[in-house]
């Protein structure tokens, strides 16, 4: 029996059962996807979880929610998934695997997790959401801890939201597999999976990371707009920003710690608090560059940038500039949620990121610039939808 689209379900991944929603599904006896995604609906920006629900418009800006929104309280993309075909194929969808065309098979949405997790899987993996299978879902998890706590390896993937560091999820395509040498075009950074006690740390410390609520970041309306127009110029104009950006991340950031570092004296905790906050937000940007703050359509020029050269010895920071540094602060809440921190240190952390955003704002005219972005050739954009 084929599961409704938009149902609840069970799916596996890796080892473990994970909740999901079906957005689509296909079976091949029909040769069609039953994607229950309607045209025409708003456009929801993939970053983090600031959502924009405007189309856009040359007039007034469009707006974006607070930092923080999430459609109907989920990071699911139903809303704006649309079926694309194979070239050759137009009843199989185009990122469906080559062995999984004579199957059933469901794009599902892990609850909790970003949208660049959303993959198809065939009906194997899929459960019912019962009491039944429910109850097998809490005997895996039991099952994974116990093996932790003999220290057996433990291959289980946690859910990438509540992990310190996560394995990236299998890639789909050949292109997308070659970017597994580095941080990969989609889904988190590749580091090696945890095993034995971190991993049984992971599963204890997931049910009290949900729990978690995150900080509230003051992002100036005029740099919503910037992320507004930023998206539309990369997923509606098919437009990249060029590289390497002339002020890259990492002169950036030396430029706010010299203005800001001028109110401390040298030396003292406060300036030594400072120095930590400007090197943990070049340790976020380039851990986090290919695993979130890239839209689809920037994952092959981003797997050029890792494969060239010429940037070898570079670090992300080095590379990218304020486009995308800004990204990072929608999903940065969500990021620190994930630490131990005390509400204490957050306060301090919080006033010193909302600092920082107040620099990007005051000086948006130098380091956003419309002329950043060019037109992706023909060829790019062939390479990108993997033909």
């Amino acid at each position: 029996m084929v599961l409704a689209t938009n149902s609840r379900c069970l799916a596996y991944h890796g080892p473990l059962l994970y909740e999901a929603k079906i957005l689509m599904s296909y079976d091949p006896s029909k040769r069609g996807s039953k994607a229950k995604v309607e045209d025409g609906l708003p456009p929801t920006v993939e970053i983090g979880n600031v959502v924009n629900t405007h189309k856009r418009k040359r007039g007034p800006r469009a707006s974006l929610p607070a930092a923080g929104a999430t459609p109907d309280g989920d990071d699911s993309n139903d809303k704006n998934r649309h079926f694309s075909p194979k070239e050759g194929k137009p009843d199989v969808p185009a990122d469906l695997a080559d062995e999984n065309e004579d199957k059933i098979c469901y794009y599902v949405h892990y609850k909790g997790w970003k949208n660049t997790w959303d993959e198809w899987v065939g009906e194997e993996r899929v459960l019912a959401l019962n009491e039944d299978n429910i109850k097998l879902q809490k005997e895996l998890k039991a099952a994974a801890l116990a093996a932790a706590k003999k220290g057996k390896d433990f291959d289980a993937l946690a859910p990438p939201e509540a992990l310190s560091e996560t394995a990236s999820p299998a890639p789909t395509t050949k292109r997308k597999s070659m970017a597994s040498k580095d941080s990969p075009a989609e889904g988190p950074r590749p580091v090696k999976r945890r095993g034995g006690l971190a991993a049984l740390e992971d599963l204890e410390k997931e049910d009290d990371y949900l729990k978690r609520k995150e900080i509230a970041l003051v992002v100036p309306d005029k740099l919503k707009a910037q992320l507004v127009d930023d998206w539309e110029f990369v997923t509606k104009d098919h437009q990249l920003v060029g590289l390497p950006r002339k002020v890259t991340v990492v002169d950036i950031l030396k430029e706010f710690k010299k203005e800001a570092e001028a109110k401390y004296r040298p030396g003292s905790a406060d300036a030594d608090i400072l120095n930590e906050v400007v090197s943990g937000i070049k340790l976020y940007f380039d851990r986090s560059l290919g695993s979130i703050l890239l839209y689809r359509f920037e994952r092959e020029q981003y797997l050029q940038i890792t494969q060239s050269p010429d940037h070898s010895n570079k670090t992300m920071s080095e590379v990218y500039g304020a486009e995308h540094l800004l990204r990072l602060f929608v999903s940065l809440p969500g990021l620190i949620a994930m630490t131990n921190m005390d509400a204490q240190s957050v306060a301090v952390l919080k006033e010193h990121l909302e600092d920082f955003v107040r620099f990007l704002s005051t000086h948006q005219k130098t380091y956003f610039l419309k002329e950043a972005y060019t037109n992706a050739s023909p060829a790019y954009e062939a390479l990108s939808k993997g033909l």
